[in-house]
């Protein structure tokens, strides 16, 4: 039988995909893996292998690799989004408490995508008025 302890400075990537396979089995998401033995018929599956093969023996990538941009696109957008939550939820403790309270974690979508009018006219209304920059009788007083 084959070695199957896992070298932390060698197979990062493993320990990672375990580490995230227990969470997720901890928070009541039961996940299946399989093997697929080849790539048949699969587009790209030279380029992954070739991939594979350059990451086992040396973990040095060739750069020359091309890459879809929106596979790029999509990786980064997460990961500023996860910053940005950081960010957000280091602030909500300093200054923002109440509106804590409202929202935890940063909104994906602005306060105002579930109202039925979203022309700017009824907005900028709305803004002043929660905002307190309104001509309401007890502003002009």
């Amino acid at each position: 039988m084959a070695n199957t302890e896992i070298n932390a400075g060698r197979d990062y990537i493993s320990l990672r995909t375990k580490r995230l396979l227990l969470e997720a089995n901890e928070n009541g998401t039961d996940i299946k893996l399989g093997w697929v033995p080849g790539h048949f018929n699969v587009q790209g599956k030279d380029t992954a292998d070739t991939l594979a093969k350059v990451g086992r023996d040396s973990l040095k990538v060739p750069l020359d690799i091309k890459v879809d941009k929106k596979d790029i696109y999509s990786i980064m957008k997460e990961q500023i989004r996860t910053q940005w939550n950081v960010q957000w939820k280091s602030s909500l403790r300093e200054k923002g408490s109440s509106y804590a309270l409202l929202a935890s974690n940063f909104p994906t979508k602005p306060w105002f995508s579930t109202m039925p009018f979203k022309d700017r006219r009824h907005l900028t209304t709305i803004i002043r008025m929660r905002t307190g920059h309104c001509l309401t009788y007890k502003h002009l007083n």
